[in-house]
């Protein structure tokens, strides 16, 4: 069990180096939008914990068409925005009697904003999901019973997820707000797979290299 918990953290240290790379780079005309995002996250409603969220704007079409309001005869715009994002997240959820869950995944979102600046959006991904036990003991040599250290689970967990937000144009470090819904899928939990909701509520940080574009 400790040598796949050593496999499965090194593939997603690949992982994560990977997107780093390629999110920390400049941005150009045709590379998208980087922004960070902070959330409280609740599994099933209830555990609390909090999650990061790194995402980058891999395709972006914008469309402005030309209206004209009936009873006043005023033109206005209509907007629309859809995107293809990446994202690389990472959190953690506290149970109680102290046990711990470590939730690290990438995934593909696609989203719509529309003139109200309302959007909305819908992603696949895949998640390493670690348990963490406070404190467990195992038998050796007979009688001898000795302490693990970080003793838990691993798994790899496919990922649907799907949310709701707005754009703020008010603040001055606050980009959006978000409502997200994750459904992950435990595999190979007691030969079978087990479902996982985890929700979202949190804020997407404005980046000042994206204004300067």
């Amino acid at each position: 069990m400790k040598t796949s918990r050593i496999k499965v953290c090194l593939v997603i240290a690949v992982i994560f180096a990977a997107n780093f790379n390629l999110l920390s780079q400049d941005s150009t005309s045709t590379k998208g939008e980087k922004y960070l995002s902070i959330s409280y996250m609740g599994n099933h409603f209830v555990n609390p914990g909090f999650n990061v969220n790194w995402e980058h704007s891999l395709r972006s079409k914008i469309k402005e068409k030309e209206k004209k309001k009936r009873k006043t005869d005023s033109i206005y715009f209509k907007y629309k925005n859809k995107e293809f994002i990446q994202n690389v997240h990472g959190g953690f959820i506290l149970f109680p009697n102290n046990q711990g869950m470590v939730i690290v995944g990438y995934g593909i979102n696609y989203r719509k904003t529309r003139n109200s600046r309302r959007r909305w959006q819908f992603g696949l991904g895949i998640n390493y999901v670690g348990t963490i036990l406070p404190e467990t003991y195992v038998y050796k040599d007979g009688n001898l019973v000795n302490k693990r250290f970080l003793a838990g689970r691993s798994y790899f967990a496919p990922e649907i997820n799907f949310g709701i937000g707005r754009k703020l144009k008010s603040s001055s470090w606050i980009h959006a707000r978000h409502f997200n819904v994750r459904m992950l899928f435990l595999s190979n939990y007691n030969a079978l797979f087990l479902p996982m909701v985890n929700v979202e509520l949190g804020l997407t940080l404005k980046n000042n290299k994206n204004e300067k574009k």
